[in-house]
């Protein structure tokens, strides 16, 4: 009897077991369906950077005093020599007039002794007292041309030119206010020959050559890329601080008209890039074993099935699949919930 009801018992168990399976087996778990979309597959380096001249200087006075005329408008085109500004440096030109007219009498008066005694050097006490006197007034000529030309300098000070062909960006002071020494009064830049300026750290720099292709996103224009190569590679660290490397990426020909000094983006370096529309995924819809051998779940049967893949380029988003998939991708509805081989599943939109 005891026999028996064990069996019962028994019985009961594998029976409650055996439906409890079924139940589990035939319960349809809701997945996600991924698309296998067509893309262009690129591997970058990417980095943030701003628009900047070739050409680009900062213009200073290298001399205190009062702005007396601005001969430019912001931006207006000038060429190399054009004359942007002056200081009032009238105690100045008066000095360089003073100097010039002591030369001036000193070579008149050199020029009315050799006119007198020439001829008659015994008038002048003799061929060597002539020629000593001679001597006298080159030394006073030469002191008086050494002191005029050292004033022009300074007068030179109170102007300021165009140091190469461009644009008129910016003029900081007006006429009236007084310039310090070294003090930015106009900035000019060459606009026709522009660049984009990055940097990159120390494990990025490796990859990177000149010629390579880069594309633009300015912040000003976010719906258009600005293509571009790679220029400039330095040969030392120029930021210090952040142990980073400068690079130049140069505009191509297509649009770089819209670019403008001082526009701020980001480039994206193209190391590597498909030649034509592949299939791929994200890189969040590929898992990898722990053999590091990656694979994708499908629908096959209304059955979850894992499906080892080969991969092509991985690049900075989507990921190339090489190989040929017939069913659907599919993926867990969100990160909590794990996907179980073999259990039936349904697509929910």
């Amino acid at each position: 009897m005891k026999f028996s009801k064990k069996l019962i018992y028994i019985s009961i168990f594998i029976i409650i077991s055996f439906i409890i399976f079924i139940i589990y087996k035939q319960t349809f778990v809701k997945v996600k369906q991924i698309p296998l979309e067509k893309k262009t597959v690129q591997r970058t380096i990417s980095s943030p950077g701003i628009v900047k001249s070739k050409n680009e200087a900062d213009i200073s006075f290298a001399n205190i005093g009062k702005i007396e005329k601005i001969y430019v408008k912001k931006n207006s085109k000038v060429i190399k020599g054009t004359l942007l500004a002056s200081i009032d440096n009238f105690v100045d030109h008066q000095s360089a007039n003073a100097y010039k007219d002591s030369r001036d009498i000193a070579l008149r008066d050199k020029d009315l002794f050799i006119k007198q005694y020439e001829n008659d050097m015994d008038a002048a006490g003799g061929e060597d007292e002539y020629n000593i006197q001679i001597r006298k007034y080159n030394e006073l000529i030469s002191k008086a041309e050494a002191s005029y030309r050292a004033q022009l300098g300074i007068v030179s000070k109170g102007y300021i030119y165009a140091p190469f062909d461009g644009y008129i960006i910016d003029i900081n002071k007006n006429e009236g206010e007084v310039a310090g020494i070294g003090e930015v009064i106009i900035k000019i830049a060459d606009l026709d020959n522009l660049y984009f300026e990055i940097q990159v750290d120390q494990e990025d720099y490796g990859y990177l050559n000149i010629g390579q292709n880069a594309e633009i996103s300015l912040e000003s224009f976010t719906n258009e890329i600005f293509d571009g190569k790679v220029n400039f590679l330095p040969k030392y660290v120029k930021e210090v601080t952040t142990g980073n490397f400068v690079i130049d990426i140069e505009f191509s020909e297509q649009n770089k008209d819209k670019a403008l000094v001082g526009m701020k983006g980001d480039a994206y370096i193209i190391l590597a890039k498909t030649d034509t529309e592949v299939h791929s995924l994200t890189f969040d819809d590929i898992y990898y074993d722990i053999e590091d051998k990656p694979y994708i779940y499908i629908l096959e049967n209304n059955r979850i099935k894992k499906l080892y893949i080969e991969l092509g380029l991985q690049g900075d988003i989507f990921t190339e699949i090489k190989t040929p998939i017939q069913n659907f991708i599919i993926a867990p509805l969100d990160s909590k919930q794990i996907l179980v081989e073999g259990k039936l599943a349904k697509i929910t939109k």
